[in-house]
């Protein structure tokens, strides 16, 4: 699972974790119930970012007047509540992640990086494939 944060959170989540919370997106879509939002695949997650979470946190970004540097946040969900997903690329946890369930903290270039060379992957061996056929 991949958690998108601001980078100056982390020194707070690698002590609590990451904690259920509404926070000011949450609040501005009305969700009631306080959950750890995340990305089940490194794919969905990039995705977000290049689309309307990327656009929302520049948003943010112009309305606040500075930079807010990213960080992701990739964990693993065993052992946590999930809520039922209500769409394919977001899921939802009603219990903190623990510090020990943290895999990875890679800040928004990193993150790009790993996920650029993931997508080129899929692509040649998709393209391996159909020439194979």
């Amino acid at each position: 699972m991949y958690h998108v944060t601001r980078a100056c959170d982390i020194p707070s989540i690698l002590v609590t974790g990451l904690e259920p919370r509404i926070g000011q997106r949450s609040q501005e879509f009305g969700e009631k119930l306080p959950a750890v939002y995340a990305f089940p695949t490194m794919f969905d997650c990039h995705t977000a970012l290049s689309q309307w979470l990327g656009e929302w946190f520049c948003d943010l970004e112009e309305e606040e007047g500075y930079e807010i540097p990213l960080a992701i946040v990739e964990f693993d969900p065993s052992d946590l509540v999930q809520l039922p997903q209500e769409v394919a690329f977001e899921a939802r946890f009603v219990s903190t992640v623990p510090p020990s369930a943290l895999r990875a903290i890679l800040s928004e270039l990193e993150f790009e990086k790993r996920s650029e060379a993931a997508l080129k992957k899929l692509a040649a061996a998709a393209e391996a494939q159909a020439n194979a056929a």
